[in-house]
């Protein structure tokens, strides 16, 4: 009977259109609020019911850290489901509506069964080890995966390469964003050339548009560049594959990885929008594969001098995205911290960390040399950046509690950002238009005076200030319907609207021109990954909060197994989820993902071989 209780709230919480709920405030929003379609709420139940039933044959229980993850994730993903459902703050779902309240508690808790149900599921894969040994009955299918086996480099390139140019023909010549275009007229002297993009890539993007029209076109540029992104992700990930074959000799797990990245719309989705952002993910996975091989197997890291390749990769995710410093600095915090306090393992903290430390004062020095010789005006950073959870609280207040600020509280926020602008622009889901109004010349006193009344103003409406953090950013931990946003094929500069003229006239000149037929691929590619987005399964490994939950969860359960030095490799993609966090946007925006969802797969691999006993990885 309880298993059927269960999966009766889950299925409710499941079904509900929250803008039905937020605009209907009596009992009729109990049945006009849910899906219209019997059959499917029935064998939701069915499912449910057999699917609960069998998790409790499972023995093993979650820690009350994973039971705080299942919770947090499900807040977060309810949350999301609200906001998304056009219903700007979860008051018009609660307050004075029954069926809101009841609905959103199935909601909440229906998704935290399901959630501790896969933590059962992973902890069952984790510590059982009937999972390896299954036989593959197809001959066919066991020749290909012992040749795989002795060439994992060649044959992930190979597989990727294919699967990824396929999709680089649908998007001809390439997609970039703004930021992108602004690289290639600092390039061409268009506009002034500064260092607030990274040097290196700003230089890689234009070397690659002169070479194009050296060819004859810029959209040949364009196209050069997009399989120059994708063959250095595929080669990146290529060498971490051959990098885990080596390590585990699971050479068809390594084979399930390469085909989950090569055919999911998230990965190739992005991978071919020129930014600064893929060639970052490429050496993220470097950085990961390396320091896995590291904490797993210290003996095979040095004997192959994998230190040059973690070194290396360090420098170069520098060069490409200036926030590597903001993870892989607390990253080398922390295992200094291990280095003092877990003394038996300090011959593995101490050498990662000299490394790290070599890796950022060498990407320092190389990207001054960089900005000395390429660079006209040398911005300082600006404050902004990092206050955008503040800056969107006080957006939400003015905008929710006008009546409340006094005079004096609006002269305390003019005096560091736009009071009248933020109130009427302020946008839940992206920072960029309140950011924008912020004074760089507001000193250290009106700063402080502006964080008490933050800090005054978060106390008086304490959900305010939770729902601003959670708009902007609980997507990232959302597990029903997938945020992703795709790229079109369309050239920046050919697109109707607010375009700048700059980039319409550089554009003409250069020859950047969508092609029709390109155009028509494109638009069938685009629906086949909404059509993805629909079906389940496919959704869910098509999810980043998937990927970010998956990570959660092995940080979680390696602490529950007192494994330190495993669990220090979660840790910088943990960083880089913390990075996002305190950034203008997330929501639908891939490629801020993408050096996660690239890493997972190996992270997850080596997770459960950390519980096989006859693995290599044991000689440590």
């Amino acid at each position: 009977m309880i298993y059927l209780l269960k999966s009766i709230l889950t299925t409710l919480g499941l079904s509900i259109y929250f803008s039905v709920v937020s605009e209907e405030k009596g009992f009729t929003a109990l049945y006009s609020a849910l899906v219209n379609s019997p059959y499917l709420l029935l064998f939701s139940i069915i499912g449910l019911t057999y699917f609960f039933k069998k998790i409790s044959t499972i023995h093993y229980k979650t820690t009350i850290l994973q039971k705080i993850i299942s919770f947090f994730f499900s807040l977060c993903t309810w949350l999301t489901t609200v906001y998304t459902s056009d219903v700007p703050t979860i008051n018009q779902v609660l307050s004075g509506r029954p069926a809101g309240v009841l609905y959103s508690f199935c909601s909440i808790l229906g998704m935290y069964w399901l959630l501790e149900s896969i933590q059962k599921i992973i902890l069952l894969l984790y510590y059982e080890n009937e999972w390896r040994h299954l036989s593959i009955k197809s001959k066919w299918l066991n020749n290909f995966i012992e040749q795989f086996k002795k060439s994992p480099f060649l044959w992930s390139f190979a597989l990727l390469t294919l699967f990824w140019s396929i999709i680089a023909i649908t998007t001809y010549p390439g997609t970039f964003m703004g930021d992108t275009m602004d690289q290639i007229l600092m390039y061409y002297g268009v506009y002034e050339r500064a260092a607030e993009h990274p040097v290196l890539s700003t230089l890689t993007t234009g070397w690659f548009i002169q070479l194009g029209e050296f060819f004859g076109s810029g959209n040949i540029g364009i196209f050069l560049l997009t399989l120059f992104q994708l063959t250095l992700v595929s080669t990146a990930f290529s060498y971490a594959v051959s990098l885990f074959v080596k390590l585990t000799r699971q050479a068809g797990m390594g084979l399930v990885m390469v085909l989950l990245v090569g055919t999911i719309p998230s990965v190739h989705g992005t991978v071919l929008v020129l930014t600064k952002d893929i060639p970052f993910s490429a050496f993220f996975i470097v950085y990961i594969a390396t320091l896995i091989a590291y904490f797993y197997d210290n003996r095979y890291f040095f004997q192959h001098k994998l230190y040059l390749a973690h070194v290396v990769s360090i420098i170069l995710m520098m060069l490409f995205r200036y926030n590597t410093l903001h993870f892989v600095a607390p990253t080398l915090l922390i295992y200094l911290i291990g280095y003092f306090f877990v003394k038996k393992e300090t011959r593995f903290y101490k050498s990662i960390i000299v490394m790290g430390i070599i890796g950022l004062v060498s990407a320092n020095l190389l990207n001054t040399a960089l900005v000395n010789q390429f660079v006209e005006a040398q911005p300082e950073p600006k404050r902004r950046e990092m206050l955008s959870v503040p800056f969107q609280q006080t957006a939400r207040y003015a905008k929710y509690h006008d009546d409340e600020v006094t005079k004096e509280e609006k002269e305390i926020i003019n005096r560091v950002l736009d009071y009248d602008v933020i109130r009427k622009n302020y946008d839940p889901y992206r920072s960029d238009s309140v950011k924008k109004t912020h004074n760089e010349e507001a000193t250290s006193e009106e700063m402080s005076a502006y964080f008490k009344l933050f800090i005054k103003q978060s106390l008086t409406h304490p959900l305010l200030a939770f729902e601003s953090l959670a708009a902007s950013h609980g997507n990232l931990f959302n597990l029903n319907r997938s945020m992703n946003s795709y790229y079109d094929s369309e050239i920046y500069v050919d697109e109707p609207g607010e375009i700048p003229e700059a980039y319409i006239n550089f554009g003409e000149k250069h020859s950047f021109k969508e092609k029709k037929r390109a155009t028509q691929l494109s638009r069938t590619r685009l629906n086949f990954y909404h059509w993805w987005d629909q079906l389940p399964i496919l959704s869910q490994i098509n999810n980043y909060g998937s990927y970010i939950f998956l990570l959660f969860v092995m940080f979680a359960i390696y602490l529950r197994d007192k494994k330190g030095k495993y669990a220090a490799i979660c840790i910088p993609a943990l960083g880089i989820v913390g990075t996002l966090i305190a950034g203008p946007i997330t929501m639908g925006y891939i490629r801020y993902f993408l050096p996660v969802i690239l890493v997972v797969p190996f992270l997850f691999g080596f997770f459960l071989s950390t519980n096989k006993e006859t693995t290599p990885l044991r000689r440590n």
